[in-house]
C-alpha cells in the first residue's frame, strides 16, 4: 500500500525558535509580559486559527507561504533554515543537487575495484569522514576514479541511502589556481540560501555544518609550492584555512582532494578524530591491462603484462606509449619491447622522452598549448607563431600529437590533460628563465608569448599566476632578489634595443618585449622612460600602467592593451544583435563597442554630464539616452548620429525603455512625470504625474499592454499600457524602489532598492511571491535573461547576482567589481551578462557558470577633492586614479603621491593641526601622517561607498558618511568608529562641523539636512523643505547659520529660527560643492556648469566667477587665510583662483599615464588608441 504523501513543510527547530523570539519580542512591544495568542496571531496574519496552532506544533504540515505570512506578522522574513519537508526527513530522501563543475566525462572504467570500496566505506554516513585525499603520480587515475565514485552516487540519488546522504556536490578543478575567496564566491551560491554576514569562510562555515555536502577539489597540487613539498605557493595560503574548516572544526559535510602530494597540513592527523583519511594510488593492473586489450596492439598475454609493468600501470603512461608502439613499431609489442625504450622512474621521465621525440614545431605547439590552456584552433595556434608556420603544416603536427596521445581533441579545437600541460609549462618556465638571465638560447623568448591578451579574462589570470608568476621565481631563485630580477629584466630590454628596428625598417614579429614588460609589470617596477623604439611589443597587457617618457617610436604594438580612456559606466545596454554593447558614462560620454574588439566603434560625448539609462530599439536601429538633463537623445546607432531630442520634462531623465514593438518610448523622470514618445517623429502622446518623487526605474511588459514604474517614493505601480491609466500600486520598498524587471512571460515583477532586498511580485494577482536576501547595499539593477530564467541583480555593494527563476535559488555570485556595479543587462541569446560599474570598467560573464570572460576597463583622474593645510603650504588633491597628492602651494609643484587606495579618492583632508592625512577609497578610509607620508590606520566599516570626510576643528575626531546613508565617527589614533550615526534614508554626500565641534550638519540624496550633536549621536534639526537631492552643507564660522546647495540652489539657513535667510542663484547646472571662508564673508560654489562663483554672505550678491574649467567643478576650497582658492574637477585639473579679482592664478595637473612618451610612427593600434595616448599626453615630434 503507497503511503499517502504529505503536502506542505514544518518548522525546524531553529524556526521554531526564531518565532518563539519574535513572539517574545512582541509581547514586550505591547508592555503585557505575555505572548500573543493564536487567535491574536491569527488576525494579524490573516490565516486561521487551526492553521496557526498547526505552524506552533511543528507537526502538521501547512503550505509556504501561510508560513511565510505568520512570519511576516512576527516581523521575521523566512528563510530556508526556518522549515522543512516532514516526508524527506521521515522517508530519508534527499533533495540532491550534483554541479560537475570541470569533471572530465565519463569513459570506460577498468579495475580498481578495492580502492572504490574503500572510498564508498569512507564517504558513508557512518564514516565519520570530513576530508580525503586521494593521492598519487600525475596520470596514475586520481580524477577518473573520483569521477566514477560521484556518477556512483549520482546514479543513487533516490533510493534511501543514496547519494550518501549528501543534499549538494560541487566538483571543482584548482588547474588555474583560483583564489580561495574566488572559489568560495562560486561555491557559496550553489548552497542553500544563507545569511550573508561575516567572510566567505565564516558563511561557507555555517552552510557546511547546516547540510551535507560534497565537495571535491580536483588537482590540489596546483596551488601547492613546487618548491616546498607540502607547503602553499606564495599567494595560495587561504587554502590552508579551508583544509583547517574540514578538519577542526565540526560540521557534516566532506572534501575530497585530488593530489599529486599530500599537503603539509595533513600530516599527522590521519585515523585521528578529526576524519582525515588519504587514498595513495599506485599503478593499476587492471585499468593498464585493459587499456592495452582494445585490440590495437599485438601480443601476448605476457607482452601486455610486461608492457604494464615497464609503464608502472600508470593508465595515462599506457595511452602514451600505446600510442607510441602503434605509431613507431606498427603495433608490434614484442618489437617494442625489444628496443628497451622505457625509461622506469616517474611520468616527468617518461614525457621528457616522449617530447625529445617531437619535431621542432611539436615541441612549439606543445608550449602554445600550455600558454593557452583551453581548447583552442589550429588557426588560433598558428597565428601565435613566430616565426610564421603555415595552417597545414600546424595541422599535420597536431594529428602526430593527437596519435601519441599528447594532446586531447573536441571538435576542432585542442587541448592536453593537466599532467601533460603542466609538464609543457614547466618546461616553457625554464627555457624562457634561462632566456632572460642569459644562460640559455634566446630563441624562446622570442617565440612565445607568456600571456596572450586575446584570452578570455579567467585565462589570463591564470597565465599570470601560473606562467608569469612562474617565470619570475625561476629568476628569482637563479638571481636572488626582486631587485636582481629587474635589472635582469631592463638589460635584456637593452640586448633588444640594440637589435631594433630603425625608422623605415621592418619591425621583426616577436614575443621578447611583451614578455618583459609584462614581467616588469608583475614584479611592480617603474615603467617609465623605458627606450622602446622600434620594437614588436606583442601581448603585452597593460591597461591603466604608467608608461610617461618613454620611447614608443616605430614600435609594433599589435596586440598589446594599453589604457582606454573612459569614466565611471552608469549604463549599459546589449544591442539586439547580440554582438554590439552600448555604455553610457559619468562624464556624459557615449560608446557603442564590439563584443569581440578592445576599442569602441564609435564615442562621442552625449549628455552634459552623467548618462542614467540607455535603451536600443526592438530593431537595433535606434538608442535612446537619459543623461543628466531634461531632455532624452535619440541616436542612430549606425554612424551615431543624434536624430532628435525629446524635451519638457522638468528634472533629470532617469530611465528609459521601448515597447516591445518600438512604436513608443517611455521615459521616467525626477518630478515624478512619466512621458510617452513617439520615437518615429518625437511626438509627446502622454505625460502623467506617477509618483511622489522622482521615477527611478520603468519596463514594459512583453506584450506593452501594462508599464511598471518605480519611484522613490517606495512604491511599484502599474499603468495600463499608453493611456497612463492606473491598474494597481504594490508598497515595494519603504525607502525607495532603484532598480525593476519584468519577466519575459509578463508574470512577474522583480524590483529592488536601497534595503537591499529584492521582491519578486505577481504581476497577475499583484500578490508578493518571494524576497531575495544577500546583498548587503542598493540593489541598483536588475535584468531576467531572454527565457526568464536567470535573474541577474547588481549593487552598489560592488557585486552582481546571478539568481533561479522560479524558485530565487542562488546561482552564482560575480565579485570582481572595484565599484558600484550600477547596470547589468543579458546578452540577446542569454548566454552571456555584462556589467558596468563605477570603477571605470565593463566585465562580460558567462551564464550561469559566472568565468569572466572579457573586461573593458577605462581610465580617468577627476580631481574629486581638494585641501588646504591648516598653514596654507600645502595643497592636497585626491583623483579618480585613487591616489592623494601633496603639491606645494607656493610653487605648484608635487611634492608626494599616496599610494592608491581601493576605490577614487573622493574626499582628501588635513586635521586641524596639519598632521595627519585622511582620504577615502571605496568603503575604507586611510591615514597618512602627512609630514612623512608613512601610513597610519585603515578605517572600516560602512557598507557602501564613502562619499564624505571631515576632521572636527578641535578633537582628533574624524566624521565620514556614505552610500549606506550613515555618518560614522572614528577615533584617528586607533582607527576604531566611536558612533554610528542613523536616520538618512539615502547616500549622505556633504558633511560639515561647526567651529566648536559641538555639531554636524549632514547632506543626503534623500532631500534632507541633518544637524547632529557630537556627543550625543542624536538629530537636534532636520530640514526637509527640498525637492531634490542636497548635494552640499557648510556651517559660517560663527556656527549661527548653514548653508545648503541642491538643484541649481544655494540657501542661506538661520539656526537659531530654523528658516531661510536668503537665496543665492546662478549656476545654470547642479552645484557640486561649497565652502565658506574663515572671515564669514564670501561663500565659494562650483556647479556641474563648470563655473566657480564667489558670493557675499551678507548680501547675497555674486563678487565674482572664475571661469577656465572645461567640465563640472567637484570640490573649492578657501585657503585658510581666504585669500585665495582652489577648485577641483572633472576636466582633470586643479586650478588656484585670486578671491578678490577671481584671476587664475596658476593649474594644477598630475601626468598623464604617456605624458612625454614618443609614438612617432607607432603602429599596430586603432585611431581610437592613438588618440587615447595623445590624450594622455604621448607627442609624435
Amino acid at each position: 500500500m503507497q503511503t499517502r504523501r504529505r503536502r506542505g513543510v514544518v518548522l525546524t527547530p531553529a524556526g521554531t525558535a526564531r518565532m518563539a523570539a519574535a513572539r517574545q519580542g512582541l509581547a514586550e512591544q505591547a508592555g503585557t509580559g505575555h505572548r500573543p495568542s493564536q487567535e491574536w496571531l491569527a488576525e494579524l496574519s490573516g490565516l486561521s486559527v487551526r492553521t496557526v496552532a498547526r505552524v506552533m506544533a511543528a507537526q502538521a504540515p501547512v503550505d509556504l507561504h501561510s508560513l511565510a505570512a505568520l512570519f511576516r506578522a512576527c516581523g521575521l522574513e523566512l528563510t530556508p533554515g526556518d522549515y522543512r519537508n516532514p516526508d524527506a526527513l521521515a522517508e530519508g530522501r534527499s533533495e540532491v543537487t550534483i554541479d560537475w563543475g570541470e569533471a572530465p566525462p565519463l569513459t570506460t572504467f577498468h579495475g580498481r575495484a578495492q580502492e572504490l570500496a574503500t572510498l564508498r566505506s569512507w564517504i558513508s554516513p557512518g564514516g565519520a569522514c570530513r576530508l580525503i585525499s586521494v593521492l598519487g603520480l600525475g596520470g596514475i587515475g586520481k580524477t577518473t576514479l573520483v569521477t566514477h565514485l560521484l556518477h556512483e552516487l549520482a546514479g543513487s540519488a533516490d533510493p534511501p541511502e543514496g547519494a550518501a546522504g549528501f543534499h549538494t556536490i560541487v566538483w571543482r578543478s584548482l588547474r588555474n589556481a583560483p583564489s580561495l575567496d574566488t572559489l568560495l564566491s562560486d561555491w557559496i551560491p550553489r548552497l542553500p540560501p544563507e545569511r550573508p554576514e561575516g567572510t566567505l569562510l565564516d558563511r561557507f562555515q555555517r552552510l557546511i555544518r547546516e547540510r551535507r555536502c560534497l565537495f571535491v577539489l580536483d588537482n590540489f597540487e596546483t596551488v601547492l609550492d613546487p618548491g616546498r613539498a607540502g607547503c602553499f605557493r606564495p599567494g595560495s595560503e587561504a587554502y590552508g584555512e579551508l583544509l583547517r574548516l574540514f578538519t577542526d572544526t565540526a560540521h557534516r559535510s566532506l572534501l575530497i582532494l585530488t593530489s599529486r602530494e599530500r599537503p603539509l597540513q595533513l600530516e599527522g592527523l590521519e585515523g585521528g578524530e578529526q576524519g582525515v583519511r588519504s587514498l595513495r594510488l599506485g599503478g593499476s593492473v587492471e585499468a593498464a591491462r585493459g587499456l592495452l586489450a582494445d585490440g590495437t596492439l599485438r601480443g601476448s598475454a605476457d607482452d601486455r603484462r610486461t608492457l604494464a609493468v615497464r609503464c608502472g600501470d600508470s593508465p595515462l603512461a599506457v595511452k602514451i606509449i600505446a600510442a607510441a608502439v602503434a605509431e613507431l613499431f606498427g603495433g608490434d609489442i614484442p618489437a617494442f619491447l625489444d628496443q628497451d625504450a622505457i625509461l622506469v622512474g616517474g611520468l616527468r621521465a617518461l614525457l621528457e622522452t616522449q617530447f625529445a621525440r617531437l619535431s621542432d614545431l611539436e615541441r612549439t605547439l606543445m608550449a602554445w598549448l600550455a600558454i593557452r590552456r583551453t581548447w583552442t584552433s589550429a588557426a588560433e595556434l598558428a597565428s601565435d607563431l613566430v616565426p610564421a608556420v603555415s595552417r597545414s603544416r600546424v595541422l599535420e603536427a597536431l594529428q602526430a600529437l593527437q596519435r601519441r596521445c599528447l594532446v586531447e581533441v573536441k571538435g576542432e579545437r585542442f587541448s592536453q590533460q593537466p599532467v601533460v600541460m603542466e609538464f609543457a609549462g614547466e618546461r616553457l618556465i625554464g627555457t624562457i628563465a634561462e632566456a632572460i638571465a642569459g644562460s640559455g638560447d634566446p630563441r624562446p623568448l622570442h617565440a612565445f608569448a607568456l600571456l596572450t591578451t586575446t584570452a578570455a579574462d579567467h585565462v589570463r589570470a591564470s597565465q599570470v599566476a601560473l606562467l608569469l608568476a612562474g617565470v619570475a621565481m625561476e629568476l628569482r631563485a637563479q638571481l636572488g632578489t626582486r631587485r636582481a630580477v629587474i635589472e635582469a629584466l631592463r638589460r635584456a630590454l637593452t640586448r633588444l634595443q640594440t637589435a631594433a628596428a630603425r625608422p623605415g625598417e621592418p619591425v621583426e614579429p616577436s614575443h621578447a618585449a611583451g614578455n618583459l614588460l609584462n614581467l616588469l609589470h608583475h614584479l611592480q617596477a617603474d615603467l617609465t622612460e623605458l627606450n622602446l623604439a622600434g620594437l614588436a611589443i606583442r601581448h603585452a597587457y597593460l591597461p591603466n600602467v604608467p608608461l610617461q617618457h618613454s620611447d614608443l617610436s616605430h614600435a609594433d604594438l599589435t596586440g598589446s592593451v594599453l589604457t582606454k580612456t573612459f569614466g565611471a559606466v552608469f549604463a549599459v545596454a546589449s544591442h539586439p544583435d547580440g554582438r554590439r554593447f552600448a555604455t553610457g558614462e559619468i562624464t556624459g560620454s557615449l560608446k557603442l563597442w564590439d563584443l569581440h574588439q578592445d576599442q569602441p566603434l564609435w564615442s562621442l560625448k552625449a549628455a552634459p554630464q552623467w548618462i542614467w539609462s540607455l535603451a536600443f530599439s526592438p530593431d537595433g536601429g535606434l538608442l535612446a539616452v537619459a543623461g543628466g538633463e531634461t531632455a532624452v537623445g535619440l541616436w542612430d546607432v549606425a554612424d551615431g548620429r543624434r536624430l532628435r531630442r525629446l524635451e519638457g520634462h522638468g528634472d533629470q531623465v532617469y530611465a528609459v525603455c521601448f515597447d516591445p514593438t518600438g512604436e513608443w518610448l517611455a521615459t521616467a523622470c525626477g518630478d515624478g512625470t512619466v512621458r510617452l514618445w513617439r520615437p518615429g517623429d518625437g511626438e509627446l502622446l502622454q505625460e502623467w504625474k506617477a509618483h511622489d518623487g522622482p521615477v527611478a526605474a520603468l519596463a514594459f511588459g512583453p506584450g506593452g499592454e501594462r508599464l511598471v514604474t518605480g519611484g522613490a517614493d517606495g512604491c511599484l505601480r502599474i499603468w495600463n499600457g499608453a493611456g497612463g491609466e492606473p491598474a494597481a500600486t504594490l508598497r515595494a520598498d519603504r525607502q525607495g524602489v532603484r532598480s525593476l524587471a519584468v519577466g519575459p512571460c509578463g508574470g512577474w515583477i522583480a524590483c529592488g532598492g536601497t534595503e537591499g532586498v529584492i521582491r519578486l511580485w505577481s504581476l497577475a494577482d499583484r500578490r508578493l511571491v518571494l524576497n531575495l536576501s544577500g546583498h548587503q547595499a542598493d540593489v541598483m539593477s536588475l535584468a531576467f535573461s531572454p527565457d526568464g530564467r536567470v535573474l541577474a541583480s547588481s549593487s552598489s555593494d560592488h557585486t552582481v547576482r546571478l539568481w533561479e527563476w522560479p524558485g530565487g535559488r542562488p546561482l552564482a555570485v560575480f565579485s570582481g567589481h572595484a565599484g558600484w556595479s550600477r547596470r547589468v543587462c543579458f546578452s540577446s541569446d542569454g548566454h552571456s551578462l555584462l556589467a558596468g560599474s563605477s570603477d571605470a570598467a565593463v566585465r562580460q560573464w558567462a551564464v550561469p557558470g559566472g568565468t569572466l570572460q572579457r573586461q573593458w576597463l577605462g581610465y580617468s583622474n577627476w580631481m574629486w577633492s581638494t585641501d588646504y593645510s591648516p598653514d596654507g603650504r600645502w595643497i592636497l588633491s585626491g583623483g579618480g586614479d585613487r591616489n592623494v597628492r601633496l603639491w606645494d602651494a607656493a610653487s605648484g609643484a608635487l611634492r608626494r603621491t599616496l599610494g592608491a587606495g581601493e576605490g577614487w579618492a573622493l574626499a582628501a583632508c588635513f586635521d586641524s593641526t596639519g598632521a595627519w592625512i585622511a582620504a577615502v577609497g571605496g568603503e575604507s578610509i586611510q591615514l597618512w601622517e602627512a609630514a612623512s607620508g608613512n601610513p597610519g590606520h585603515r578605517c572600516r566599516g560602512h557598507r557602501g561607498e564613502i562619499l564624505t570626510l571631515e576632521f572636527s576643528p578641535v578633537e582628533p575626531l574624524l566624521a565620514s558618511g556614505g552610500g549606506d546613508a550613515s555618518v560614522r565617527l572614528w577615533d584617528p589614533a586607533s582607527g576604531a568608529a566611536r558612533t554610528v550615526l542613523r536616520g538618512h534614508r539615502d547616500w549622505v554626500r556633504s558633511l560639515a562641523f561647526d567651529g566648536r565641534g559641538e555639531r554636524i550638519a549632514t547632506a543626503s540624496h534623500d532631500g534632507t539636512v541633518r544637524l547632529w550633536d557630537v556627543a550625543t549621536g542624536e538629530t537636534v534639526l532636520l530640514l526637509d523643505r527640498f525637492d531634490a537631492w542636497v548635494w552640499g552643507v557648510a556651517f559660517t564660522p560663527d556656527g549661527e547659520h548653514l548653508v545648503s546647495a541642491s538643484r541649481t540652489d544655494l540657501v542661506l539657513w538661520d539656526l537659531r529660527q530654523h528658516k531661510p535667510v536668503r537665496t543665492f542663484r546662478g549656476h545654470s547646472r547642479w552645484i557640486r560643492s561649497i565652502h565658506v571662508s574663515r572671515d564669514g564673508r564670501a561663500l565659494a560654489s562650483g556647479g556641474s556648469d563648470g563655473l566657480v562663483h564667489l558670493w557675499d554672505l551678507a548680501s547675497g550678491e555674486r563678487l565674482v566667477s572664475c571661469e577656465g574649467h572645461t567640465d563640472q567643478i567637484l570640490s573649492v576650497r578657501f585657503r585658510p587665510d581666504g585669500e585665495r582658492l582652489i577648485s577641483g574637477s572633472a576636466d582633470e585639473t586643479l586650478r588656484v583662483w585670486e578671491r578678490a579679482s577671481g584671476r587664475e592664478l596658476r593649474t594644477l595637473q598630475p601626468e598623464g599615464l604617456y605624458a612625454g612618451t614618443r609614438i612617432p610612427g607607432v603602429s599596430g593600434l586603432s585611431p581610437s588608441a592613438l588618440d587615447t595616448l595623445r590624450a594622455l599626453g604621448a607627442r609624435e615630434d
